[in-house]
This record gives structure tokens, sequence and C-alpha cells, in this order.
């Protein structure tokens, strides 16, 4: 009896719900509070960024709820209240155990060039650059603003329109991030200052685009929006523009009738500080080890000891001369270096978080 049951929740690509932050689908893998689970063509499971989906034949597509699937036309249709809209492809669930914040893999939006985190996609921007919106929502027509997946843009009024009918309002753009050049393991170009929100506290920091809230003791989390407000119970957040309503767990605007669950923190990131390591002069060829390792060769063809980086230290003639920093793999500051795994920050170094340093390890 057990397994039928199984068996024909797989079929019907129904949802169990895990906990309030996500759905748990019949193969244990995991979609996002607000999604449905539905089987895709190989027997795994897609979350559709829609609530009780219909997950449609083709095993590729799925609509919202009270619509059916109009697979010829790739439209979603509701002959009773005239509704019609795009069908949304599947996003590939989370596998069980894995972490609601991923904070080790970027998303390449352009070969490598320009990135965006994990929990967003890449879109394009007015400029002919890249922006990234969140997961679950899509680019609007002005190019600047995305909305959720299933809500129409309102440009004029920077609203979403859900096939409810509910307004929200449009979030802005993150634009993508830059790569680092690609350096050789003997010279590496300067890495300057953390881009980070530093929280009030003086020894948390949260990522950009994010907001500092206190969780309680003089401690601070993170709000995965910039401007937030923070709530009252020290563990959620709302958007700009609207009010925490803790006893509903909602974030409310009356004057635009914005209501929409509050958003959780999360962990923010302790400030790591260490002195900078001066640079040492280069050396003579005369001065390396018959039988030890070898010298590392610079640009400019001086010549800094084993276990060393080759730091850029200025022009001369036109052409850039580099001095010897004492560690391998190091970040060259102005006047010093940093270990690997710091930036620079005025004359000290400062540890780089994962959040930060997640788009570099592409190019390391």
């Amino acid at each position: 009896m057990r397994s039928l049951l199984c068996l024909l929740l797989a079929v019907l690509g129904a949802t169990l719900v895990l906990t309030d932050e996500e759905v748990q689908c019949p193969d244990k893998s995991h979609c996002p509070s607000g999604t449905s689970c539905c089987m895709l063509y190989d027997g795994s499971f897609g979350c559709c960024p829609y609530e009780n989906a219909v997950c449609c034949k083709d095993q590729i597509h799925c609509c919202p709820s009270n619509t059916h699937c109009h697979e010829q036309e790739g439209r979603c249709l509701n002959h009773v209240t005239g509704l019609t809209m795009p069908m949304k492809k599947k996003l590939p669930s989370r596998p069980r155990n894995s972490s609601i914040f991923r904070m080790t893999n970027d998303v390449s939006c352009d070969e490598g060039k320009h990135f965006c985190s994990a929990d967003d996609r890449c879109t394009s921007l007015e400029n002919g650059g890249f922006g990234c919106c969140p997961l679950m929502f899509h680019s609007c027509g002005d190019e600047l603003h995305c909305c959720q997946e299933g809500a129409m843009c309102d440009e004029k009024n920077f609203n979403c329109v859900l096939p409810e009918g509910k307004i929200r309002p449009m979030i802005a753009k993150v634009p993508a991030r830059k790569a680092f050049p690609k350096d050789g393991a003997s010279h590496r170009h300067s890495v300057h200052s953390v881009k980070a929100v530093k929280c009030p506290d003086g020894k948390s920091q949260c990522p950009e685009q994010t907001t500092c809230c206190e969780v309680g003791q003089g401690q601070f989390g993170c709000c995965p929006v910039p401007n937030a407000v923070c709530c009252s119970d020290h563990l959620h957040c709302c958007p700009q523009g609207t009010h925490c309503h803790v006893s509903e767990g909602r974030c409310e605007n009356h004057n635009n009738d914005v209501s929409m669950k509050w958003m959780k923190k999360f962990p923010s990131t302790p400030i790591v500080m260490k002195e900078q390591h001066p640079f040492y002069p280069n050396i003579f060829a005369f001065d390396e080890e018959p039988n030890g390792p070898a010298n590392i060769v610079c640009p400019d063809r001086s010549t800094c000891g084993p276990s060393s980086t080759c730091c850029p230290s200025g022009e001369l003639g036109g052409e850039m001369t580099y001095a010897c920093c004492p560690l391998t793999n190091a970040s060259c500051c102005d006047n010093g270096c940093c270990p690997r795994g710091f930036a620079c920050e005025g004359n000290r170094c400062e540890k780089v978080p994962l959040w930060y340093a997640r788009h570099r390890h592409h190019h390391n």
C-alpha cells in the first residue's frame, strides 16, 4: 500500500510540505517555498515557480493553479477567466541536505567574464551588459528590473502584477560582477577592499546588496535585500517600503496593496584582519641555491625567491617593475602583500568571505 501511494505521488507530480521554507519532492529533493515539484522527463523532479502548479505532459513546463497546459501554443489557459500566459520552464530541484544559501558556486553570464550569484540568474541590461535577477524572477522589458515568475511587469508604475491580481514592487537588477583577470601563480594583481556591508558592531559583515540586521545580544545577521526593514522578532526582515506584520509573518504596505511573506536573515561573516607583509628586494641569479628550489622570474625579468609572489610596484621608463612578496599566491597591495584569501584594506589585510571569494574560484 505504501509503495502504491509513493508511485501515485510521483505520477501526479505531487509535493510534500517539508518546512515553512521549502517543499520536499517525492524523490527527497527540495524546492523553495512557494513552488511545486514536477517530474522531469528523466524521472527526477524540478521546481515549478508556482504554488500548487499544474505539471505539463511534456515534463518540461508547468502552469499556475486553475489553468491548463496548451503544449502546442506553449501557453497556460483558463477559459473561465480568459487568462492566457506563457508556460514556464521548470528549474532543477535542490538535492537533499544541500544548503538553502549556496555560497560557493556562481552562474557565468558570458563564458566566465561576468558572474551572478548561485541564487540568481543572468539577464541583459539596457546598456548591453549583464545584470542579475533572483532565481525565481524574470527580466522586465525595461531591462532594469525583475518580477516574480508568472507576474506581468508594469514598468510605468514599477510594479509586478501577479496572475491572481496582487501587486508587488519591482526589484532592481544587481549588476553582474566582473571576473578577476587571469594571473600566473608567480605574479598577481592587487586585490583591494572586500565589497561588503559592514555591520554596526564593527566585527561582522554582509554581502553587497544586503542589510545588516540585529539578531539579538548585539550580534548581526544579513537580510537578503538592500535597505531592508529589520523585524522586531530579530529573525526576519522585509523589503524597503514595507513594514513587518509580526503576528502574520508578512511584509505589508497598505498604500500599494503589497503583502508578501517575510524573509529570514542568514548569518553574517566575522571580519578578520591581519598585518600586511612588507616586500623584500629582488635577488640576483648568483644568490640562488645550486640544488635548492628554483627562484621565480617576474614579468620584468627580475627574480624573487622560491615560495614568493611577484607584485607590481610601479612603472619605470614606461614598463612595470615588480617587488617580491614572501608569500605564495599572495594578494598584492600598494606597499606590501596579504596571504591568499585576504584582501588589502588600507595598510592591513582583511579575510575575504566565501560569498566574495566565490567568483575568483573560477580563475585561480
